[in-house]
């Protein structure tokens, strides 16, 4: 099974995508547009979103400072890349509305890596004295739930993308995280954002810097009840992208197969469950390999 939730055929050679497309008994996309890629080299294809785990960490309030967020990886020194990179489609939407605000906001970046480009974000609001520019470094992307407590402390989250087959192909990753914390979002309607995204739910689609002005200022001024409503219906989608989610697909996949056994070992015993034709339930799965240092064949 070759599962794959990015375009890089576009980015690079795709000679090896290409291979293991066709040589695979089956394929697993993250997007739709993965899918319809795929299915030109593979009919076993099917549609598994990118997971999230399920990391416990969710949004408790308003921060006094309304906050703004962004997570991802701003820009790229890959010159094959920038023509693809976020920094494009922030510069182009989000920066804008978030300048002309005239009350006092947060500004918070997650993956603004290089000075260049942090100067470049403080010099671009340094006129704003309402808005101020948060730009964390030595962020620890390998410590998950450190990253998950800074999304949490946003008030809304930015997802938007840029309309091309590599952003179109993208499985909505960020808004994921955003709605994992219970932290509702503004994104464009570009690739799989809109099959997370339900307007006017969990969040808002905006098109247009001036309708992620006017999106902005409305969560802004929404009334606890109702921001408390957005955050709650955010953390609710989870369900839909959660890591348990991710392996009963792939597990319902493995028992379609035939007959299925795990066998799992530790340093003092061996366990073994077998699931037969019956699809077995994650949480059993999950159960039987809890611990540390097990070793699954």
């Amino acid at each position: 099974m070759y599962d794959f939730d990015d375009a890089e055929y576009i980015r690079f050679p795709p000679k090896t995508i290409r291979f293991f497309l066709r040589n695979c008994e089956k394929v697993s996309a993250g997007s739709k547009v993965l899918v319809e890629y795929a299915r030109h080299y593979n009919l076993n294809v099917m549609l598994l979103t990118s997971p999230v785990i399920d990391h416990g960490i969710i949004k408790t309030g308003r921060n006094e400072i309304f906050t703004v967020g962004w997570i991802g990886f701003y820009n790229t020194p890959h010159e094959s890349s920038k023509p693809f990179a976020h920094k494009r489609v922030l510069n182009e939407l989000i920066f804008p509305a978030i300048k002309k605000m005239d009350f006092n906001l947060r500004l918070v970046m997650l993956g603004v890596e290089n000075d260049h480009d942090r100067n470049e974000i403080r010099n671009y609001f340094s006129c704003n004295k309402n808005i101020l520019v948060d730009l964390p470094d030595q962020i620890n992307w390998l410590d998950e739930k450190s990253v998950y407590e800074r999304v949490r402390q946003f008030d809304i989250g930015f997802a938007p993308l840029l309309n091309c087959e590599l952003h179109r192909a993208k499985s909505a990753f960020r808004l994921k995280q955003y709605f994992s914390c219970g932290v509702p979002a503004l994104a464009n309607n570009v690739g799989e954002n809109s099959a997370f995204l339900k307007h006017e739910v969990n969040g808002y689609l905006c098109n247009s810097t001036p309708e992620f002005r006017e999106r902005l200022v409305k969560v802004r001024n929404l009334s606890e009840k109702d921001y408390s409503r957005l955050c709650s219906n955010a953390q609710k989608t989870f369900s839909e992208f959660s890591m348990e989610n991710y392996c009963s697909m792939i597990l319902e996949y493995l028992s379609s197969k035939g007959e299925l056994v795990f066998k799992l070992t530790t340093a003092n015993h061996e366990l073994k469950m077998n699931a037969g034709r019956e699809v077995p339930k994650f949480k059993d799965v999950a159960e039987l390999i809890k611990g540390s240092d097990l070793k699954v064949t």
